[in-house]
């Protein structure tokens, strides 16, 4: 459908994909979720396409394809689709990894990380749940030395971590996981209080 204008006008095909993404964040934050999921379908074909058929664009789009991967994981999670929103998650991590050498890519990935746990502990699945939580604390921990303003993804994580571990029965490890969260979140809270 989009092999045409992806082979004779690439980089129009790209802000076209960048439309329909866009489109899917308005319709996510509209509640319309299953309009959204469409929307990102449509914003993945075509990255995926030019990602594929355009090696010399594949640098520049990849980010922006991992970002509609994960939204349309949100989505997906959103309605109750767990399991193909573990799928969008793989998918969006897979990309993100091969970025995450850059800051904004590994904070998405240990992001994607996250709502990965998040998604496996409805699941029920809770010791996948706590190795992404592991996973993104592992890529966050180190990224909020220099780029504090993740700190509050970074105190999620934690306590996700706890969350899971609690569901797990392993209580006392629990608890230094939400030590840990409110000893990233504390400071954050008085600053705000501060401002």
């Amino acid at each position: 459908m989009f092999e045409p204008l992806v082979n004779n006008r690439p980089r129009l095909a790209n802000v076209l994909a960048g439309a329909w993404a866009n489109k899917g964040n308005a319709l996510q934050s509209l509640g319309q979720l299953t309009e959204a999921i469409a929307a990102y379908d449509r914003a993945t074909s075509i990255r995926e396409l030019l990602v594929n058929t355009r090696p010399e664009l594949a640098n520049d789009l990849v980010s922006d394809l991992a970002d509609a991967w994960a939204d349309k994981g949100n989505a997906l999670a959103g309605l109750g689709r767990l399991d193909e929103a573990l799928a969008a998650y793989d998918r969006a991590i897979g990309l993100y990894e091969q970025l995450s050498a850059h800051p904004q890519p590994a904070s998405n990935l240990a992001k994607a990380w996250g709502n990965k746990g998040n998604a496996l502990q409805r699941l029920r699945r809770l010791d996948e749940a706590l190795t992404a939580s592991e996973q993104a604390i592992g890529i966050g921990e180190p990224l909020v030395t220099t780029h504090p303003e993740l700190a509050a993804s970074l105190a999620s994580a934690w306590m996700n971590k706890g969350l899971a571990l609690k569901n797990l029965g392993r209580l006392a490890e629990a608890l230094a996981a939400y030590d840990r969260a409110i000893a990233i979140r504390e400071p954050l809270a008085n600053t705000h209080r501060a401002s």
